[in-house]
């Protein structure tokens, strides 16, 4: 039985960002089951001055040679990242509709939590009306998801473990050695999707409970 061919269309390292190790976790969990080839749509660092020409001729090389690639490999699924910006979006609207007619099947990874929230623009229309299917990160994502789009939405959890990797003595001395104090790293991009504010409420209600205790 043949094995089929993934296409990967999205950014990978560098820069080390949470979707691009994701996408590199997952293009390396394929190795042996599926014939991988990809094309890297990552900024380069001497374009991350924020100058929109040389980005806008990079991005449209890189998108030539989407659809170059998709036209002589015709693989069996294109794999891209959609993005949770408007400009962005419009981006992969141009992917994807320039690799349709050459792909089995188009999927599109969701990694931000207040992707659904934002459905409602033509952009996002667009796109997932080009799309055969969804990867979202969590049921909670997948149920928002369903609830507004018509196509199977599949949940590729992250790949951070769910058991925290301490035993139990270490953090009952670590709890110890904080006293009355709650330190929270939160190591992320400070924008609404990332969760900053929502781990905010939660945080300062248990550490009031616990000074009242």
């Amino acid at each position: 039985m043949r094995s089929p061919t993934v296409f990967f269309a999205t950014s990978f390292p560098p820069p080390w960002t949470g979707q691009n190790a994701a996408t590199l976790t997952l293009y390396c969990f394929l190795e042996g089951v599926a014939m991988r080839f990809r094309i890297d749509t990552a900024a380069a660092s001497d374009l991350e001055d924020g100058r929109w020409l040389p980005r806008a001729g990079r991005l449209a090389g890189a998108v030539g040679r989407i659809r170059q690639a998709v036209r002589d490999r015709r693989p069996d699924v294109v794999y891209t990242v959609l993005s949770s910006s408007r400009r962005g979006r419009w981006r992969d609207v141009a992917m994807v509709s320039l690799t349709r007619r050459h792909a089995g099947r188009i999927v599109g990874h969701i990694q931000v939590g207040d992707f659904a929230e934002s459905l409602a623009g033509p952009a996002s229309r667009a796109l997932l009306e080009r799309v055969d299917a969804v990867l979202a990160l969590s049921p909670r994502l997948a149920r928002d998801l369903e609830a507004r789009v018509d196509m199977p939405v599949h949940v590729v959890p992250n790949t951070v473990p769910r058991e925290w990797p301490a035993t139990a003595e270490e953090l009952s001395s670590r709890r110890s050695r904080s006293q009355d104090r709650l330190r929270v790293l939160f190591v992320a991009n400070h924008y609404p999707g990332k969760g900053a504010e929502s781990l905010a409420g939660p945080a300062s209600r248990a550490l009031l409970e616990r000074v009242d205790a």
